[in-house]
């Protein structure tokens, strides 16, 4: 994986246009509210959250957490933001567990282009 943000965030309109066609569809049956805490999986640089999640988002939600194996990428995407409700974290998807702070915490968890990575889709 290229991991320069800038590099990333220059070459992924695909992405952006197909995660935009996707939100459409989808987030009428969401039902986000204010106060939400969401988590967008795979986040790499952040161009798709924070240009095409984030606009859609209710302005009141509470946490929008960036996930993504790559650290390079995630200081990218935290410096893209100053929003104190927009936090990265550097997570695995593809291991055995979760943080504990992270059970029951989520009110929606989003992914584009990422789950398609994972070696070993049963765990």
């Amino acid at each position: 994986m290229n991991e320069d943000g800038l590099h990333y965030s220059k070459h992924c309109e695909l992405q952006k246009r197909d995660a935009d066609v996707t939100l459409e569809q989808c987030l009428k049956y969401l039902k986000c509210r204010n106060g939400d805490c969401i988590m967008d999986v795979g986040a790499a640089e952040g161009s798709v959250t924070l240009e095409v999640l984030l606009p859609k988002l209710p302005n009141n939600f509470k946490q929008l957490l960036l996930c993504d194996i790559s650290p390079k990428l995630l200081q990218f995407a935290k410096n893209r933001t100053d929003d104190e409700r927009i936090d990265t974290r550097e997570m695995d998807i593809a291991s055995s567990t979760i943080p504990d702070e992270f059970d029951q915490h989520f009110d929606h968890i989003f992914s584009f282009f990422c789950l398609n990575w994972i070696g070993d889709r049963t765990k």
